[in-house]
């Protein structure tokens, strides 16, 4: 009776619906820091990103591992890289904050943030990692579900199918 109840215990917790406003409210205060973590780094991307800056990015790629994914390396080591990925950070991180595309913003938020913790991991410290994690698993989360864009174009189609099918059915 007991492996029962800790089995059914277990399933509750992992699959029975939850409301999404936390979620929604924790993703919205975490685009607001990201927010406030991009206007902090704007003004050092050639101090610290830049080809001529205090760490190169060959010195980045010899000193990191070979196995991460680092936008940089895709691009060209070039003086308006790190301000193209911060421009592309910036968009997504406002997509995040306002619910916009918010599954694909997160994981553009994600993408250029690593981009930027992989191509200097010097000038990190523990915060930078929680964040890291936390919009990893911001991911998998129904974040856009409420308090969003998404939503609010959602209702809109919903109620516009809604008062198309009710006119078919009056013909």
């Amino acid at each position: 009776m007991k492996i029962a109840n800790a089995i059914r215990l277990a399933r509750d917790f992992f699959f029975e619906p939850q409301q999404v406003q936390s979620v929604a409210v924790i993703r919205i205060v975490f685009g607001v820091l990201l927010l406030l973590n991009w206007f902090m780094v704007i003004n050092y991307l050639g101090i610290f990103y830049g080809p001529d800056g205090i760490f190169s990015l060959k010195s980045s790629l010899v000193l990191g591992s070979n196995y991460r994914l680092n936008l940089f390396q895709i691009f060209p080591d070039d003086p308006r890289t790190p301000f193209l990925l911060a421009t592309l950070n910036l968009v997504a991180v406002l997509g995040l904050l306002f619910g916009f595309f918010t599954r694909i913003s997160v994981v553009f938020t994600f993408l250029t943030l690593i981009a930027f913790q992989f191509r200097n991991g010097y000038i990190l410290n523990s915060s930078d990692i929680v964040i890291r994690n936390m919009l990893f698993f911001l991911i998998f989360t129904p974040c856009g579900e409420a308090y969003s864009v998404d939503r609010l174009i959602r209702l809109w189609l919903d109620r516009k199918s809604t008062r198309l099918n009710s006119s078919h059915t009056d013909i």
